[in-house]
């Protein structure tokens, strides 16, 4: 989660080798979309305006795709899928080859079948890759 009312550092994990010029185009749509649209949650005892919360994933994916279309960024579609193993019913965004996940994070010390290696990723909130191949990017399963 991250919390605005904070020291705020956007630090997207990004894995990309063919859409560089897009996703230099979206980070900073992305983080202006972080401060635009935070909810309102409940942080030790404090009422804090984060980004994203749990259970919003689809809503906030969907609020992303409206406001990439408002910014001409055209051709991102909201995915419903599975997230690795057991697996957890999740939302993202595709913009072709293009996996954007506001609610990576979210999977921090949850018990998934994974590997260890891999847990160190989900200090970050947000993740974005294009390669097909790559470890995270094949535990978003489509359908």
């Amino acid at each position: 989660m991250i919390i605005l009312n904070t020291q705020f550092s956007f630090n997207p994990l990004i894995i990309v080798n063919n859409n560089q010029k897009l996703v230099t185009k979206i980070l900073p749509t992305l983080e202006k979309f972080i401060h635009l649209f935070p909810q309102k949650s409940m942080h030790n005892g404090e009422l804090l305006q984060t980004f994203p919360v749990s259970g919003l994933a689809k809503q906030q994916h969907t609020l992303l795709q409206n406001f990439l279309f408002d910014q001409h960024l055209l051709g991102s579609y909201v995915i419903k899928g599975h997230f690795a193993n057991p697996t957890q019913t999740h939302f993202w965004l595709r913009i072709n080859d293009l996996l954007i996940d506001l609610n990576f994070g979210q999977f921090k010390n949850k018990n998934l079948e994974i590997s260890p290696l891999l847990n160190e990723y989900f200090e970050r909130q947000i993740f974005v890759c294009d390669q097909p191949q790559n470890l995270i990017y094949r535990l978003y399963h489509h359908g």
